[in-house]
């Protein structure tokens, strides 16, 4: 028979025998936490059967409603009309488990016992004061109705009982749709409303976009794995329910994949053994090969002789003129004389004067005065001559070369040319008795 009274007062009994709050010991009989005293309590009314599991604060959701337990809803103006005996959780459902959550009872419809770190036992607290201290964390209230709670509904593929429950394994098989894609967090989510029909909100039902894989309509993984709105995925792999919840009709199941925690709508699972792999992995469109044709035995036939074909050939559009009238050149057995640069008679003074200026040289270079001057010249000094001396001769030498690649068709002056550069080289040579001309 389910009893209030001996739900509380099992509470007020070992807040007087004086219990110790512990984490660690907390399945009694001198320490509890707020949650292993809170399951005694409603072992202790009759509310859960004798040999429930003691849960955690995150684990009394799903165990208050499998047993009679219904959510309550707030009034016109926002606020919960509570009553002794109803049951508040502080922390949000599926995170709050350890510290992050709270269990209480109400005494009366503004007083709680609860056991606490803080006063290190069970203790009675004013619910709004205490809220307040604690900055009025999210909360949600139970009242036992009695009334039958849908359990949720069987999923095919467990070898075993064919329902969902809590530790059981799940996996989704079928293709699913992205809905909306957003990074929460410093993580990109998936909202879907495959998984997720009603009551979505990121941070219950987001799933990692990570976890996803994006396939193509016949379920092969695409190249790209861009998820958008619109994109179909796989969640591959199975996974264990960590709780289970109603909300707003639709039985919710808490799956985590690396940590991070998210509801999902298990009307889209299967339930699969411990034992099962669960979705695999998708691959990649397998590459269809290319058939080659095999090749066609050849036929014999006669030779035939190609008909030689006449030739295109394009014909360029000339604009029509009037032919050109030329004169033709008069025949003539005339040599056309090349003009000289000297006359014949300047040419032998030209010559005259050269084999003076040379006699001039050779007559001063072997005089006395000039010999000692010589002899008291550097060697490198004459060398330096030498080579200056040499050079002009030698182009002398190749001046008509030069003339011709330069296009000079004078030939009278370019032998000229020639004869000056090497008998200026010629000259200081002869000067400082390198050289002797020879007469």
């Amino acid at each position: 028979m389910k009893s209030i009274d001996q739900q509380i007062q099992w509470l007020q009994d070992k807040q007087n025998q004086g219990i110790t709050y512990s984490m660690a010991q907390r399945n009694g009989p001198d320490s509890y936490d707020c949650s292993s005293a809170g399951y005694y309590s409603l072992i202790a009314g009759g509310f859960f059967p004798a040999d429930i599991r003691i849960g955690n604060t995150d684990s009394a959701f799903g165990d208050l409603e499998r047993n009679g337990f219904t959510q309550l809803q707030p009034n016109a103006q926002g606020n919960y009309d509570t009553q002794r005996g109803d049951v508040a959780i502080w922390g949000k459902r599926g995170a709050s488990s350890g510290g992050l959550g709270h269990f209480m009872t109400f005494t009366d419809a503004n007083n709680v016992k609860h056991c606490n770190s803080y006063y290190n036992g069970i203790h009675d607290n004013n619910y709004d004061q205490l809220a307040g201290w604690n900055g009025n964390p999210e909360v949600t209230f139970y009242r036992y109705t009695g009334s039958a709670t849908q359990m949720p509904p069987a999923a095919s593929g467990n070898p075993d009982d064919q329902s969902v429950d809590i530790g059981s394994f799940i996996k989704f098989a079928d293709n699913l749709t992205v809905n909306d894609v957003e990074q929460i967090g410093g993580t990109w989510q998936v909202k879907s409303d495959s998984l997720c029909p009603t009551g979505f909100t990121w941070d219950d039902n987001g799933i990692p976009a990570e976890l996803l894989i994006e396939v193509d309509a016949d379920g092969y993984a695409t190249i790209d794995q861009e998820l958008v709105a619109g994109s179909q995925y796989k969640l591959p792999g199975k996974f264990q329910v960590l709780d289970l919840g109603l909300t707003d009709g639709q039985w919710m199941a808490l799956i985590s994949w690396n940590g991070l925690k998210f509801w999902v709508d298990i009307a889209a699972a299967t339930e699969v053994s411990t034992d099962d792999g669960g979705t695999p992995t998708p691959g990649a469109r397998p590459t269809e090969p290319v058939a080659t044709p095999a090749p066609e035995a050849p036929v014999e036939t006669a030779p035939s002789i190609p008909e030689p074909a006449n030739p295109v050939v394009a014909v360029p559009t000339v604009p029509l003129q009037e032919p050109a009238i030329t004169t033709p050149a008069k025949e003539t057995n005339e040599v056309k004389e090349t003009p000289m640069a000297f006359k014949e008679e300047e040419q032998k003074q030209l010559a005259v004067a050269q084999t003076k200026v040379q006699d001039l040289v050779d007559s001063v270079a072997a005089d006395e005065s000039v010999q000692t001057i010589i002899s008291e010249i550097p060697q490198k000094i004459k060398v330096g001559i030498y080579i200056v001396g040499d050079a002009l001769i030698g182009l002398g030498l190749i001046a008509p070369s030069l003339a011709v690649v330069a296009g000079w068709t004078d030939v009278v002056r370019i032998v000229a040319l020639s004869s000056v550069l090497a008998t200026a080289g010629a000259f200081i040579l002869t000067m400082f008795g390198i050289y002797q001309s020879k007469k």
